[in-house]
């Protein structure tokens, strides 16, 4: 092959392994106009000794082809730019000097430089070397020494590369944010807190919430994950996760929004020999969930997006083992809730566990939504958790996942009318299928067990049965979502199955429900959909299978450019409600309504800022919401009564 590559060609190809040559100051050349594409990287091969043009005047020609000999000659002098020892065996000249101090004498040498290459990158300096070893002989170079200071170089990148997946890395997630609420009355926000003033409501929080983030190796193959938070969120969270949003109301004289330092994570991985395949042992603070239905945390604040808290996660203080044992993915753990306290000891995160007593919170329409597992009032606290998952093959088209998980109190439960269990045990089993094209099927059912230590508590164990079956279908632009939930009264396992208004996991309902999305192009996309409900089991104070509860969702969002993206969302509740659940409210229909308006500027590759105004309108409640409290919490008279607010936050989210 006489003609290799064109000259601009060899030219940026030299550029690639061009990197320890120093730079000698000089005029480019004369035929590569500056506003060339390439004028930059020409003009330092030049510098660098690589390129020198053609004689007599040294220009460039960057339209002529370039031979075999032409390259190889441009290939030997940047091999002999490879730091280290020239191509002759020479050593190579001392660096400069340290700059000089603003008072002391000289800096001592500086040390050697790294490669500042790739191993891709020197794997395609040594295929080239090897392509043109006949024609670098015939100009004198010295193949041994050339592939002997490769050798060396491929031996350093590798222990660059070492050490630095060895050196801790750090991150910062910061996020910043204000809410004003303004009602003339008291309200129930979308994350189901209560905001109770007097006499009109109208109140500012600012919050905080900065992470610090570090991963390291921790001896030769085990490693470190740590998050360090310095935040007034969860105060602001009324000093938890597990329940609803807390806007904290200063007519009521609420203290203010205080500051809390903790830890979040701090796990160690440890690999394990000998006991299956793949084995990782965790101990530490360390983050889990599972299931929907058995072990997942919800997101109970629609308000403040926090990537640390709304990735579903528990956090717990424990120990777990991950393997696979033949084919049954194996993963076992012991944990704890009451340890991961903020500073005031509020455990922050504790799962509600079994079902309450009927009874009325800031979650409830007027006492009218059954206590559920994450309303107030609702189950127990658990404070520690052991369980099992096991995952294994389903014959060649589903894995099969079982899970046993065993919350305790630790409290007791003699005399406890309402809730007479210090321990629940959640079952569940789910079935994944492998994609059938472009459809996915999920089948899940999970039953929850209360007990007082390893004796019964005289309830009974079959109104605590919960069924999910999720169907995905994506074709183009549409995409469709629907499934079955079924979901008995006294179902109780902190899960993530549902959310109908600020109702998170209702319990006694069950019926179909069905989304879809439409892409309408690059920058516009709709979704609409909702759940049709009814009571599963008649039961006394909850629903009753004569009961109707329609939720109907829609919205769009709008990408104004690659930058700004704009959304609105409408959320209903309507609650039909046979005579005997009317008599709590006093009214046939209550409805819950949010409208959401939404904006979101990238402000760069690690800023986001995040605009939304809500407004929310309840209907039909019960109670009055005229100046007192027993219209939202308790059951109250006079129906016909009407809320109306509006929730206007802002947030800044950067990680770097």
């Amino acid at each position: 092959m006489k003609k290799a590559l064109p000259y601009l060609g060899a030219a940026l190809s030299a550029l690639a392994f061009a990197w320890s040559a120093p730079v000698k100051a000089q005029d480019a050349f004369k035929d590569v106009p500056q506003d060339h594409w390439a004028y930059a990287a020409v003009a330092e091969l030049q510098q660098k000794g690589i390129l020198l043009g053609y004689p007599p005047e040294g220009l460039f020609k960057g339209r002529r082809y370039m031979t075999r000999y032409e390259f190889a000659v441009a290939l030997q002098r940047a091999l002999s730019k490879i730091g280290g020892k020239g191509v002759d065996g020479a050593r190579g000249a001392d660096g400069a000097p340290g700059a000089t101090g603003a008072t002391g004498a000289d800096g001592a040498q500086g040390p050697k430089g790294d490669p500042g290459v790739t191993p891709e990158e020197l794997a395609q300096i040594r295929r080239l070397a090897n392509e043109f070893k006949n024609e670098l002989a015939g100009i004198g170079a010295n193949i041994g020494q050339i592939n002997s200071r490769l050798d060396a170089l491929a031996k350093s990148v590798a222990d660059l590369k070492s050490a630095f997946d060895r050196a801790p890395k750090f991150g910062v997630a910061a996020n910043i944010g204000t809410r004003g609420d303004y009602s003339r009355f008291p309200f129930v926000d979308r994350g189901g807190a209560g905001n109770f003033g007097l006499k009109g409501v109208s109140s500012i929080d600012v919050i905080h919430d900065i992470h610090l983030l570090v991963s390291a190796k921790a001896g030769k193959d085990a490693s470190f994950t740590g998050d360090l938070a310095f935040t007034n969120y969860l105060s602001y969270r009324g000093n938890t996760l597990s329940q609803g949003a807390f806007a904290l109301n200063p007519l009521l004289g609420a203290a203010a929004v205080s500051e809390t330092v903790m830890p979040l994570q701090a796990q160690l991985d440890i690999p394990v020999d000998g006991f299956g395949e793949n084995a990782m042992l965790t101990v530490g603070r360390y983050k889990q969930h599972g299931s929907a239905l058995t072990y997942r945390r919800p997101d109970l604040d629609p308000y403040f997006n926090i990537a640390q808290y709304d990735d579903g996660n528990y956090i717990q203080d424990g120990i777990k083992l991950n393997t696979k044992l033949g084919s049954i993915k194996t993963s076992l753990f012991v944990g704890s809730f009451a340890t991961v306290a903020d500073n005031k000891g509020n455990a922050i995160n504790a799962p509600f566990v079994g079902a309450g007593a009927i009874g009325a919170g800031a979650n409830n329409l007027g006492g009218f939504k059954p206590v559920g597992i994450n309303a107030l009032g609702a189950g127990n606290a658990a404070s520690q958790v052991a369980g099992i998952n096991l995952g294994l093959p389903f014959f060649n088209f589903a894995e099969l996942g079982v899970t046993a998980n065993i919350f305790g109190t630790g409290l007791a439960s003699a005399g406890n009318a309402n809730n007479p269990f210090n321990t629940v045990t959640v079952y569940g089993a789910n079935l994944h299928f492998k994609p059938i094209g472009k459809l996915h099927i999920n089948a899940e059912v999970a039953k929850s067990v209360t007990s007082s230590g390893l004796d019964g508590d005289g309830q009974s164990n079959d109104d605590n049965n919960a069924y999910a079956l999720h169907v995905g279908y994506g074709t183009g632009p549409l995409s469709i979502h629907a499934g079955y939930n079924d979901i008995d009264p006294r179902y109780g396992a902190p899960g993530a199955w549902m959310t109908l208004g600020n109702w998170y996991n209702p319990t006694n309902v069950r019926g179909p429900y069905l989304n879809l999305g439409y892409k309408a192009s690059e920058n516009l996309a709709f979704h609409v959909g909702g759940n049709y409900l009814e009571g599963a089991r008649n039961r006394p104070g909850y629903l009753t299978m004569s009961d109707r509860v329609n939720q109907v969702k829609a919205g769009l969002e709008y990408k104004i450019s690659s930058r700004l993206t704009t959304s609105l969302d409408y959320e209903g509740v309507m609650y039909v409600l046979d005579g005997a659940s009317r008599g709590l409210l006093g009214t046939p229909v209550p409805i819950e309504q949010y409208l959401t308006l939404g904006a979101g500027l990238q402000l760069n590759h690690s800023a986001k800022l995040k605009v939304g105004y809500q407004m929310i309108n309840w209907q039909n409640v019960g109670g009055g919401f005229t100046g007192s409290n027993s219209g939202i919490n308790g059951l109250g008279a006079g129906g016909g009564s009407t809320s109306n607010a509006t929730v206007l936050t802002t947030s800044i989210n950067v990680k770097f």
